[in-house]
């Protein structure tokens, strides 16, 4: 039978299907697969490998497999490559490291064997598998047996000499709550000797307030809840005193705590001694402003007071006339009632303010009504002394979450302070408190026309103690406390260094009305 033009040789079609299944199995294999020149660059390469290590295929052409080999495994491929090409093998696998672009390491099973024919250039082909898997939980399983070495390490730790002569107190307690060793510094605290502290129960020497909290944490400790967090108690030594230890441990399962303690004693002195001083601190300024509102109460109250003893008169002028006037006797007593609820407000204002608010909820308030509750307690004092103090209420709409009680005593002290700057020059000037909006936040500003904080006193302005004023006038307790209040009201108080005049701004988060 005679082809056409247009047949096709049946080898050749043959050889071209061949060709095609190989290129397809070569570029889909599971696998990465790459056929390296016997100087290791890289000739083919499919998309598993490509994907393994990171690279465009184009990029690998310009590579050699020594460019991407993790510099420790490099050694032993070359020598087994240089092997198989020598014939001495006809192939080898290892497990390697390559370099991926990233930078990051990844862990393959490499299989190489080489091709050598006659009249072609020798090469490599190269067959490579991630087993970046396997080897992290091979890594995870040898970090738990370097765990399970370093427990071990630990046991023998507290038999070596690091467990005498340690400063600080160590112990190791059994699963009964005795001590079944504890180091010198332990005793030397306490003043018992081993024997002592070993033939008793913990809790025998424990602060009968802290054992209850201790056995809880121990147990803790026992059940592998707490993993080595710090915990404070009190234990009596022998001569009746009580030492604070800060306590860290850890349970060894099945025997139970070894534990280290630090003496505290001084430091937790110092933090009563610091939480005194805060108290005291604390009080006088709150005394200072309970003087201040005591000054303009008279005021405040001697107007409402003119006004019932008006009224009073009016009413016994009736009663003497025997002429009763029932449209005037209703106008005097909505004016008693009305003058009656004045002072109970000015009194009832002033409790609230005079008492502690420093463990009230925080509250989101309307700071309109802070300014309407707080100035008149000032006002009376600042007016009367030819002082012009000018208030700008803040917007209904505008609340702060606070302790209101210490705002309050806040701005009563700023306002203080900017009167008695004032009254310390022979111009009367003026005080100014306003609000404005920044951001998300309030800033309620204080400012006076006094003299000014001097530039060099600036840096020490919030420190305990210090003042500006003439001896006798204030402890210089007044801003550091206020500080202190308006920090925990999650707020700020600072000195506004670009104002013209001394402006003191206290800056608190703006909220929604609950």
């Amino acid at each position: 039978m005679i082809r056409t033009e247009l047949s096709v040789d049946p080898q050749v079609e043959n050889l071209e299907t061949s060709d095609l299944r190989f290129s397809t199995t070569f570029n889909n294999a599971a696998v990465g697969i790459a056929h390296v020149s016997e100087f290791g660059r890289f000739l083919r390469v499919n998309q598993k490998f490509c994907e393994i290590v990171g690279y465009k295929r184009e990029e690998l052409m310009t590579k050699t497999f020594q460019d991407i080999t993790f510099p420790d495994d490099l050694q032993q491929d070359v020598e087994a490559a240089g092997t198989v090409m020598a014939g001495k093998i006809e192939a080898y696998t290892m497990e390697k490291r390559y370099i991926r672009k990233d930078g990051s390491i990844v862990w393959v099973s490499l299989t190489v064997s080489g091709v050598r024919q006659p009249g072609q250039t020798p090469y490599f082909i190269s067959v490579i598998t991630d087993i970046n898997a396997r080897k992290q939980g091979e890594e995870a399983l040898h970090e738990a047996h370097l765990q399970v070495a370093r427990e071990r390490e630990f046991a023998r730790m507290e038999r070596d000499s690091f467990f005498n002569l340690a400063q600080d107190c160590m112990a190791a307690t059994d699963l009964q709550g005795y001590f079944v060793r504890v180091n010198p510094a332990f005793c030397h605290l306490l003043g018992y000797t081993e024997v002592e502290l070993t033939t008793r129960p913990a809790r025998f020497f424990m602060h009968p307030d802290d054992i209850e909290a201790t056995l809880k944490y121990r147990s803790s400790m026992l059940n592998g809840e707490n993993k080595g967090d710090r915990f404070e108690n009190r234990y009596l030594a022998k001569d009746g005193s009580s030492k604070w230890i800060s306590w860290t441990g850890r349970n060894i399962p099945g025997v139970g705590n070894y534990i280290t303690g630090r003496d505290i004693t001084d430091l937790k002195a110092e933090e009563m001694a610091a939480k005194q001083r805060q108290i005291m601190m604390q009080t006088n300024l709150k005394l200072n402003a309970i003087g201040m509102m005591a000054a303009n109460m008279a005021h405040e109250i001697n107007n409402p007071l003119t006004i019932i003893f008006g009224e009073g008169c009016m009413l016994r002028k009736m009663v003497e006339q025997k002429s009763v006037d029932l449209q005037k006797l209703a106008r005097i007593g909505d004016n008693v009632v009305k003058m009656s609820e004045r002072i109970v407000s000015i009194v009832s204002g002033l409790r609230a303010l005079a008492r502690d608010g420093s463990m009230d909820p925080m509250k989101s308030v309307p700071l309109r009504g802070i300014f309407e509750e707080t100035i008149p307690f000032c006002r009376g004092k600042i007016t009367a002394s030819g002082i012009q103090l000018n208030v700008e209420l803040p917007h209904k709409d505008i609340y702060v979450c606070c302790r209101s009680v210490q705002l309050s005593q806040a701005i009563l002290n700023l306002l203080n302070n900017a009167y008695d700057a004032i009254m310390a020059q022979e111009t009367k000037g003026h005080i100014d408190i306003f609000t404005r909006l920044n951001d998300k936040r309030v800033e309620i500003c204080v400012r006076d026309s006094g003299p000014g904080i001097p530039p060099e006193f600036r840096d020490k302005l919030f420190q305990p103690f210090a003042t500006t004023k003439s001896h006798g006038k204030g402890l210089g307790l007044g801003l550091s406390v206020s500080r202190t209040m308006i920090e925990s009201n999650h707020g700020e108080l600072y000195l506004a260094e670009t104002e013209n005049h001394t402006t003191f701004v206290v800056s608190l988060p703006r909220v929604s009305a609950e």
